[in-house]
């Protein structure tokens, strides 16, 4: 029952990428990005403008390696599956920017970025990464409070770092959105994989005990 829970949201995530893009590529989705932006950018100002600046930091690939070296210094099985998410996520960002190649939104931005617009690489990166955290704090043996807490504020984070890029200026809301349905696609089957290798684990330890 949980795996067919599992690739139901995959295949309803997957299939939700797919009307989008196609949408794109008819160019039948501006107006929704458009009233996303007119919508965020309304509430400008200068603290809220710092604020996102600050934000988005939190998902640059700069920021991402670095977070992915610490991790790896804890030598843990749990390190290499989030590398590998993260690389994965990278991977297929990269391919799909330069098939798409739709370019960022012209002159509204308020911090420089280059290369293409879709998916958007913050929303992928900050899914994936902080996506899988979230997975490993829920199964880990904290308290229920603090596994709500700590997911909430990543959560919040993630959501945070998706709006600074539209806000920002240099996301469509169509980039996020897609980028975010992608990296849940991702998430959902390395967590797949992360399980059923700890199932057969355990299966095989009992199996020597006895």
């Amino acid at each position: 029952m949980k795996n067919k829970k599992l690739w139901v949201t995959l295949s309803i995530c997957l299939g939700l990428f797919i009307i989008m893009a196609v949408l794109l590529f008819s160019d039948n989705i501006s107006v929704f990005d458009n009233g996303v932006y007119d919508f965020l950018i309304s509430y400008k100002s200068d603290f809220l403008t710092g604020y996102f600046k600050i934000v988005t930091m939190c998902a640059n690939t700069k920021t991402i390696i670095i977070l992915c070296i610490l991790a790896l210094f804890l030598k843990k099985r749990e390190s290499l599956y989030l590398v590998s998410i993260v690389t994965i996520s990278t991977f297929i960002n990269l391919i799909l920017k330069f098939s798409f190649a739709r370019n960022r939104p012209l002159d509204i931005s308020l911090i420089i970025e280059t290369g293409y617009s879709f998916p958007s690489g913050h929303a992928m990166n900050s899914t994936t990464f902080y996506g899988f955290i979230i997975y490993l704090i829920i199964k880990s043996k904290m308290s229920k409070l603090f596994k709500w807490i700590c997911s909430s504020l990543l959560v919040l984070l993630i959501i945070n770092i998706c709006l600074s890029r539209i806000y920002l200026g240099v996301h469509f809301a169509s980039d996020i959105i897609c980028g975010v349905l992608l990296s849940i696609c991702l998430l959902l089957i390395i967590i797949y994989v992360f399980k059923k290798y700890e199932e057969d684990k355990d299966e095989s330890i009992n199996h020597r005990s006895k």
